[in-house]
């Protein structure tokens, strides 16, 4: 056999059937990485809404608080003003009643 024409070419000690590339490319990783970070995006999401709405229940909640606490103020001057005037009528004599007036 001659040595031009070994399988392995004119070297027979590195064989051209050896070449190649080796390329390591994680095919699904890139893809499992996307889907986490749309999926952590997603929950910063949630999370925004979230406080908005419980901003939106803490106002709503202080404002009930506040008006309740407005009626019931009104409701006690109003209980308060009409104690004063029944404590007032009763200690008015009535016009039924006869005045007796000392001489």
């Amino acid at each position: 056999m001659d040595r031009h024409s070994s399988p392995g070419g004119a070297y027979p000690f590195f064989p051209t059937t050896l070449w190649g590339l080796q390329l390591n490319v994680p095919i699904f990783s890139s893809g499992m990485r996307y889907q986490k970070v749309k999926q952590s995006n997603f929950a910063l999401e949630q999370v925004k809404i979230n406080q908005v709405a419980t901003e939106q229940r803490l106002i709503t909640m202080a404002e009930k608080s506040r008006t309740e606490t407005r009626s019931a103020y009104d409701n006690f001057k109003t209980e308060e003003r009409t104690l004063a005037l029944a404590t007032f009528s009763n200690e008015r004599p009535s016009s039924s009643t006869p005045v007796v007036r000392p001489f």
